[in-house]
């Protein structure tokens, strides 16, 4: 038999084209991510979830905090990576549950100078490639890894591209407009992103 208009599996009627959405608060057993989008006829939409609240986590409680967050049911590593705001250094994991809609984001800083954290790919195998990605673009080492084999980049290459202190050799290379004609009544055009101090001769 075929499914009655509008509904998908399991999931239940899947709110028309038509239908008011209404975001609002929804009962969420305990521990859970919270609400979910309603629509005017009063459907739950439990493809639509509330972004998990960002936990933040000492450098030494890492993998305990996320061993605890697979115990509570989000035992799979849907992404991780770094942010850098010039200022800080952060690692951030995402967390799911997948029989469910649940998810946590944990989040630890880093020694700008000297980042590193522990590995958690002996608990989440499929951290793996996110943490080898992030060791290369960031600079973080993650202490305890069995595989250290470059993933992007040539190995020994030493350089951390997403790192704000990296300088941006293309644009650095490329002609920019402005550049050749600038004069001292006209400020001297930089490509954006790079910085003045990159283009100085030592």
């Amino acid at each position: 038999m075929g499914r009655p208009h509008g509904q998908t599996g399991h999931r239940g009627a899947v709110p028309r084209s038509g239908d008011r959405v209404v975001r609002s608060r929804v009962s969420a057993p305990p521990g859970s991510a919270g609400g979910r989008t309603r629509t005017a006829r009063g459907f739950e939409d439990p493809r639509v979830t509330k972004t998990p609240a960002i936990i933040d986590i000492a450098a030494d409680e890492w993998v305990a905090a996320c061993t605890a967050s697979a115990a509570r049911g989000c035992d799979v590593v849907d992404w991780l990576t770094a942010v850098d705001t010039a200022e800080s250094l952060f690692v951030v994991v995402h967390l799911v549950d997948p029989g469910s809609s649940r998810s946590e984001m944990l989040r630890c800083e880093l020694n700008v100078e000297r980042p590193e954290i522990e590995s958690i790919t002996s608990w989440f195998p499929g951290a793996d490639w996110h943490e080898r990605e992030t060791h290369e673009m960031f600079g973080i080492e993650f202490l305890g890894r069995s595989q250290t084999n470059a993933l992007l980049m040539r190995a020994g290459d030493g350089s951390s591209p997403m790192r704000k202190t990296a300088a941006l050799d293309a644009r650095m290379r490329t002609p920019w407009p402005g550049q050749e004609s600038a004069t001292g009544r006209r400020r001297q055009k930089l490509p954006p992103g790079v910085r003045a101090e990159w283009t100085r001769d030592e």
